[in-house]
Parts: C-alpha cells; structure tokens; sequence
C-alpha cells in the first residue's frame, strides 16, 4: 500500500494595484507572512530585473500538520487577533 505524503497551507491574501502593504499592516495590527508592494524591484533566477505589478498582504499557515483543520484554527487564531485589536 503506497503512503501518500503532501502538505497544505491555507492563506489570506489581500492584493491590488493600489494596495499599500504597510498600511494594512497598521490597520490590522498584524504583520503578513508574505508582502510585496507595487513597482518593487525583483530579479528572476537568470538576473533579470522587473517591477511588480500589484501591491501584495498575505497571511500564510506554517503548520506542519497535514490536517486542513490546524491550518483553518491558524488563520482564525490570526483572524481573532485582529478583530480583538480592532474593539
């Protein structure tokens, strides 16, 4: 019998191309796990530059836990966080 081996993240992403990932930050009061701001400078692997086109706030599990539920319990966990901060 084969074992099946994978892994699951479960994220909140908050994307636009006027979005500014610092203020959600303030706003929410939580840092993202991932973020990227419009016009930025990156590089592909081969060395060549270009600018991304949205701005980017992602929130993103880091269970190790292959159960969707731990990755569901994260996210709320974070969500709770923010609306806690918010009262």
């Amino acid at each position: 019998m084969a074992i099946l081996r994978y892994s699951i993240s479960l994220g909140l992403y908050l994307r636009g191309e006027r979005l500014d990932p610092d203020s959600v930050t303030k706003i929410l009061g939580i840092n993202p796990t991932k973020s990227q701001k419009k016009d930025e400078r990156n590089f592909t692997p081969t060395g060549m530059e270009y600018r991304k086109n949205i701005g980017l706030w992602a929130l993103l599990t880091d269970s190790p836990s292959s159960n969707i539920s731990d990755h569901f319990d994260q996210i709320s966990s974070n969500l709770e966080k923010i609306s806690r901060s918010s009262v």
